[in-house]
């Protein structure tokens, strides 16, 4: 089933590469004669790239534009995503899954996985391994439907269980937002969003 699936995404992105190569062809053409022309290295390639600390920012709000925007989903989505972690035999939630992951993988920091990417043709034009995570947050999206389909049919089945996994989740967060605090003291913005926001996890 899970080959059925590979096989249909890439029939859609086969159509989709053959529809935009008309604007495409085009624009790789032009783009040899830009300052683009010799294409990015590695480290001008990975710029914006997610760090450490740049993860902190799928647990609170920010006022950025850039990257510090991407990743916040909210905290019941979170929730969501979670959960969809939890289930089995599932071939389109094990899809979206491990493609959120390697999407993860490829907008960090010295990602050799991005490293790969920059060496092919085309993508060596591209700049910003964090924005890579456009797709990954639409695969997380994804996830967020199954997740909450599956905390609805856990808490018909055990509502105890239910409980305890959503408050480790939510201890959880609290620490990361209680780091995020320390980490953003500096961006008074973020660290009172944060602040506000802990009593309320």
């Amino acid at each position: 089933r899970l080959s059925r699936i590979l096989v249909a995404f890439l029939a859609i992105f086969l159509i989709g590469t053959i529809i935009g190569s008309l604007q495409l062809i085009p624009t790789y053409v032009i783009t040899k004669y830009s300052q683009r022309g010799a294409g990015f290295d590695y480290n001008q390639a990975q710029g914006w790239a997610l760090g450490a600390k740049d993860l902190l920012n799928f647990t609170h709000l920010t006022s950025a534009r850039g990257l510090d925007a991407y990743l916040y989903m909210g905290m019941v989505p979170l929730l969501f995503l979670f959960f969809s972690f939890l289930i089995r035999k599932n071939s389109w939630v094990s899809f979206f899954r491990w493609f959120f992951i390697i999407i993860l993988a490829v907008a960090v920091k010295r990602s050799p996985i991005f490293w790969l990417i920059v060496h092919l043709p085309v993508y060596n034009f591209f700049q910003g391994a964090g924005r890579f995570m456009f797709v990954g947050i639409f695969a997380g999206a994804v996830l967020v439907s199954w997740g909450s389909d599956y905390l609805v049919d856990l808490f018909k089945t055990s509502a105890e269980k239910t409980f305890k996994l959503a408050s480790m989740f939510f201890v959880a967060i609290a620490v990361l937002m209680i780091i995020a605090v320390l980490v953003r003291s500096s961006n008074k913005e973020i660290y009172a969003v944060a602040v506000a926001a802990v009593p309320l996890v």
